[in-house]
């Protein structure tokens, strides 16, 4: 991309190793140094930059700067047994997913408690913490997620109640609580203890965007169209 040579039919598509299943990518996220894409079947590959492990492979070595690191040596993530991806998001260095049974996991940097786990460890650096040992993100009894955004360092989600949760850094009051308080860091910070955001009365969200998750701020569209 530094000349006009190497753009147009110059620039070669991302080899994700997918030609010969069949797959065909419907989405892409795009973190501060990260990509994945979500497949037509719910597969996710990520690559990019890993210092916190953000790709979620179990290990902090950036992927796809080397050869033999992409094609069909890029690995699939791994979500838990059986699970399939409905959407993928990427913040500055973390990556959550949207899974096929309305529950999120997040991997990454889990500083300001942007993971949702109640701690700031990081998750996806190291062996056995990605599949089935990666925790789902507890956002209230009984409730599943309908849909998932997320910003630099927070997320926010739309809960089958039509009510709206925010969490991780906070500090210019991103997660709309009223507060500069960072949320997901204690462990009594999440599930039933999370606050809903407020978004008028009688109003609910209608749906998250990339384009409304700023790097220190939140925005989102209502059941009225305003946003």
């Amino acid at each position: 991309g530094l000349s006009p040579t190497q753009l147009g039919d110059s620039l070669p598509y991302v080899d994700l190793g997918t030609d010969g299943l069949g797959l065909r990518v419907v989405s892409l996220t795009l973190g501060s140094f990260h990509c994945c894409a979500l497949f037509q079947t719910g597969s996710v590959k990520c690559w990019g930059g890993n210092s916190w492990g953000e790709l979620g492979h179990g290990h902090a070595l950036h992927v796809g700067d080397g050869v033999n690191e992409m094609g069909v040596n890029l690995p699939f993530t791994d979500l838990g047994t059986g699970r399939t991806v409905l959407k993928i998001t990427a913040g500055f260095h973390h990556t959550c997913a949207l899974l096929d049974n309305l529950l999120i996991k997040c991997w990454g940097a889990g500083l300001a408690g942007r993971l949702g786990y109640g701690d700031e460890l990081n998750r996806g650096d190291e062996p056995n913490e990605m599949g089935d040992y990666l925790p789902y993100v507890a956002l209230g009894t009984g409730h599943t997620v309908l849909d998932i955004g997320t910003g630099a360092d927070h997320n926010c989600v739309l809960l089958d109640n039509s009510r709206t949760k925010c969490f991780g850094y906070n500090f210019y009051g991103q997660l709309g609580l009223g507060d500069v308080a960072t949320r997901g860091s204690s462990i009594n910070q999440m599930g039933d203890n999370l606050p809903y955001v407020d978004v008028g009365t009688g109003r609910t969200v209608a749906s998250f965007s990339e384009e409304c998750m700023g790097v220190h701020h939140t925005c989102v569209v209502l059941d009225n169209n305003q946003v």
